[in-house]
């Protein structure tokens, strides 16, 4: 029986596997997942590489992007070196390595639900494939090929507000970037938020002018077809469906170290001149917390990069 799952995936798929990992975890599993587990200003190899030792499983979640990731492929392949279990997460049908064809899988391409019962069944009980993984064809679940057909009607309703330039920019090609995944989340958010105003402000100028009159029926369509399309496009449906770009930004959780003495530690903010006062509000509030400045960044234990555009490197070694 498996226990402590090792998440193997691309960026790309952020939205899938975020709320996968949380389903999970609300399965009692032990999941790693790098942006809730990594550590701040610890190097990240040492432990990825104790993620890996630590976990029975890993789950591989299969996308043109992952299978292209040199980093990706040195986790899998660690596992299969190892004799660990690898079940394939089918997030796009793609060629997958050879090494890969006799592993377990499980196609999230379509329903959800019935994919997350599938692969709760085979973490329970490993099974012998009797066919094939997936390596080519497209699916997407109905809800995506819902709020396609619904982004074509509020892209034709927003020609009614091209006046503002920016709503129907975004909005006319949204039903082709829905199905590529790749809509920019928050400038679409603000074209579907403004269209209403717009288009009622449209209409009443006219109606004001004597040019129509105002049909309420239709006018309250028009209005709230941008916001139901809005709420579509946050549902947990869609946001799986999407890379990062066309989900909802989120934070990960915050490390919370179980420490109840924690040590002082020498710092030193590295810094461009230009950053300066930045720099000391860093610096007064690490004091504050009983952190003490060091005199060079050759003997602070923690050295703190401030990147801008006046700054774009560091003296300080990340290994030491």
């Amino acid at each position: 029986m498996t226990e402590n799952i090792f998440m193997s995936y691309s960026r790309r798929e952020l939205g899938f596997v975020d709320d996968l990992v949380s389903k999970l975890e609300d399965k009692k599993y032990k999941v790693w997942l790098d942006y809730r587990v990594l550590i701040p200003g610890t190097p990240w190899a040492g432990q990825i590489d104790k993620g890996l030792k630590e976990a029975d499983t890993v789950l591989l979640v299969v996308s043109k992007a992952s299978l292209a990731s040199e980093f990706v492929a040195l986790e899998w392949r660690h596992f299969l070196e190892t004799n660990k279990r690898v079940i394939l997460l089918i997030f796009e049908a793609v060629d997958v390595p050879t090494e890969l064809e006799k592993y377990e899988w499980v196609d999230f391409r379509g329903d959800y639900k019935a994919g997350l019962e599938e692969l709760f069944s085979q973490l329970e009980k490993p099974i012998q494939e009797e066919h094939p993984v997936p390596e080519a064809g497209f699916k997407a679940p109905w809800v995506v090929w819902a709020t396609i057909a619904f982004s074509v009607v509020v892209a034709v309703i927003s020609l009614g507000a091209i006046w503002t330039l920016f709503i129907p920019w975004f909005l006319i090609p949204l039903p082709y970037k829905i199905y590529k995944r790749s809509f920019d989340f928050m400038r679409v958010q603000a074209a579907l938020v403004a269209l209403p105003f717009a288009l009622g402000l449209e209409l009443f100028v006219r109606a004001s002018s004597g040019g129509v009159d105002i049909n309420y029926v239709y006018l309250s369509l028009m209005l709230f077809s941008g916001w139901v399309l809005l709420y579509i496009l946050r549902s947990p449906a869609l946001q799986r469906w999407g890379k990062p770009e066309s989900t909802v930004p989120k934070f990960a959780n915050p490390y919370k170290p179980n420490i109840s003495t924690p040590e002082p530690t020498p710092f030193y903010v590295d810094h461009a001149p230009q950053d300066r006062v930045i720099a000391q509000e860093m610096t007064t509030m690490f004091k504050k917390y009983g952190h003490p400045q060091a005199d060079s960044l050759q003997s602070a234990k923690a050295v703190l990069v401030l990147i801008s555009k006046f700054k774009s490197n560091t003296d300080a070694y990340p290994s030491q």
